[in-house]
């Protein structure tokens, strides 16, 4: 009897592929995510900073008090 012929190999085979190929693109979506994630925090944090240096520019530095 070949391999192909046994009773449940391809379904065994098909289920490790989706098995794989889910996780695989978990991962990817995952890291598409997490890049735009970055993406705008760090757009926000570039903002506030140059927000700061306008204020800064514009009435002087804060007292520490």
């Amino acid at each position: 009897m070949l391999i192909s012929e046994k009773p449940g190999m391809w379904a065994r085979q098909r289920k490790r592929e989706g098995i794989l190929k889910g996780r695989k693109e978990g991962r990817e979506e995952g890291f598409r995510e997490g890049r735009q994630e970055g993406f705008w925090e760090g757009r926000q944090e570039g903002q506030a900073a140059l927000l700061e240096r306008l204020l800064i520019r514009k009435f002087g530095p804060l007292s520490a008090t």
